[in-house]
């Protein structure tokens, strides 16, 4: 069939390096949305699915997760899977105490406050500021330089953190504090 309505496409491009495979899949989706096809795509790479698709359809198991656009999956995960999916790593359970939420550091308010007895609270690796007066002490346990940001693992005790920032981290073994910015963070059901 030389003119087809729908292209099934399962990883086809995996084992290309990333220049040739980006150039590819730029090509692909330019003559996809020229043609008005639609393309079913299979990825394992969030990337992949955020970039080029205007919905993704999570998958677990046999099981849909989420469905949604890249924006919303990004914005607003669903679940602790779809979070992971889409790149968070910072997970705390928080539990209600009228209209607070009990957190690590204490009660706080939240914007989007699901109706739930019990949440996750999830701070984005960006939404770590560090000052004096931060509510954490962590030692730096990895460090390296990813597209243009600093990653760091941290040690917090009971659990590892990540986070991302522009400034240069202390060295691997000393300590540093840490705050979230709060406006930045989110809660999802249980």
């Amino acid at each position: 069939l030389r003119s087809p309505k729908l292209i099934l496409l399962d990883e086809p491009f995996t084992h290309l390096d990333p220049h040739t495979r980006k150039e590819i899949l730029k090509s692909l989706f330019t003559y996809v949305r020229r043609q008005n096809l639609t393309l079913l795509w299979v990825t394992h790479d969030m990337n992949e699915a955020t970039r080029f698709s205007d919905r993704v359809v999570l998958i677990q198991h046999g099981r849909i997760e989420q469905d949604g656009t890249p924006t919303e999956l990004m914005t607003t995960p669903k679940n602790i899977f779809t979070a992971q999916f889409v790149g968070y790593h910072n997970f705390f359970p928080v539990k209600r105490s009228g209209k607070f939420w009990e957190t690590p550091w204490g009660k706080e308010e939240f914007d989007f406050s699901p109706n739930a007895s019990e949440a996750i609270l999830v701070i984005p690796d960006t939404a770590w500021v560090s000052d004096s007066t931060a509510w954490f002490q962590v030692k730096i346990e990895e460090r390296f330089f990813r597209d243009t940001l600093w990653t760091v693992i941290a040690n917090m005790g009971e659990r590892m953190i990540t986070l991302q920032t522009l400034k240069v981290p202390p060295m691997i073994g000393q300590s540093m504090t840490l705050t979230p910015r709060l406006g930045d963070c989110f809660l999802i059901s249980l």
